[in-house]
């Protein structure tokens, strides 16, 4: 039997079964694979597409949630738990409002480049509290989202992760970017 002296008596071979089994416990704890379930996130995201999600990266790092961010998150719906994929849109304090299909946030029109087509459903201006988030579905005539009472504002403690990849018929790579607030 091979033994490694950095590890005192412990056999090689035992030694490359437990980092072995901690690697995988470690990637089980920080990610998570979920499939998509509807029509929601059309375009980005295609019924079926397998999803890699981050648990961990908000959770443990200092990296913020930012307008843009595709999340995995948990909501109660009718009494019912349900696991969703949304954008988020509205981060906390900010002022969100949907008038004649366009997007307003903080007063400024946003022009959404990920997303087929403007059919909004008008939302009176709303104030994201702390702690939550305003989310929509890219495929705005079909999806439960933030303009809706069932769900609203989504809590932080809801947030699931962070879609990392998408394995499907489409990428989305190209098309996760932050909301260009700035106009540039």
């Amino acid at each position: 039997m091979e033994f490694d002296k950095s590890y005192g008596n412990v056999p090689k071979k035992f030694r490359d079964w437990i980092l072995g089994l901690f690697i995988v416990f470690t990637v089980f704890l920080m990610f998570r694979v979920a499939i998509v379930n509807g029509d929601s996130m059309n375009p980005t995201l295609e019924n079926k597409n397998l999803l890699i999600v981050d648990k961990m990266l908000y959770k443990f790092s200092k990296q913020p949630i930012k307008r843009g961010d595709i999340l995995i998150l948990k909501a109660n719906i009718h009494g019912k738990n349900k696991v969703l994929v949304k954008r988020v849109i509205g981060l906390p304090n900010d002022k969100i409002e949907i008038k004649s299909n366009r997007l307003y946030i903080n007063n400024k029109y946003i022009q959404e480049n990920y997303i087929d087509s403007t059919d909004y459903r008008d939302v009176k201006e709303t104030i994201v509290s702390q702690k939550s988030y305003f989310v929509l579905g890219d495929n705005r005539a079909n999806s439960l989202d933030s303009r809706h009472n069932k769900l609203g504002c989504i809590s932080e403690k809801n947030i699931v992760g962070k879609v990392k990849y998408s394995i499907g018929l489409k990428s989305f790579s190209n098309n996760i970017k932050e909301l260009d607030l700035d106009g540039k």
